[in-house]
């Protein structure tokens, strides 16, 4: 079992592995916030240039907010983003549309085969 004990540092310290997978989205540019409990960062997207950030005053254009239980199970890839956002598990303040949102997540989120086996 894997659980996130510092939130502050871990969330700074994987803001690069969350915000180089936006690179892929040509489309969107703006200003991300990813909120575990009451801390969070930003990741502001202009075409290629992305930058992370502690804070800023500007209001976020995709706001995502989430337990640490379950940014653990995103970040593992054990969790599916999108579904989760579809039971409104995961929650998100955005002007996007749902396939739009949904893309994001999964960019950030992405799905992977994960498999641990133990021998005694």
């Amino acid at each position: 079992m894997y659980a996130i004990l510092d939130i502050p540092k871990f969330l700074t310290e994987i803001s690069p592995v969350l915000a180089n997978p936006l690179k892929q989205l040509k489309q969107w540019n703006g200003l991300l916030q990813l909120e575990c409990e009451e801390y969070s960062f930003f990741i502001k997207k202009q075409q290629e240039n992305i930058e992370t950030l502690i804070w800023t005053n500007q209001k976020p254009d995709f706001k995502i907010m989430l337990s640490r239980g379950l940014l653990t199970k995103l970040l593992f890839g054990v969790a599916d983003s999108v579904e989760f956002f579809k039971k409104g598990q995961l929650k998100v303040e955005t002007t996007l549309n749902e396939k739009e949102a949904s893309q994001i997540l999964a960019t950030i989120f992405p799905k992977k085969q994960f498999l641990i086996m133990d021998f005694w």
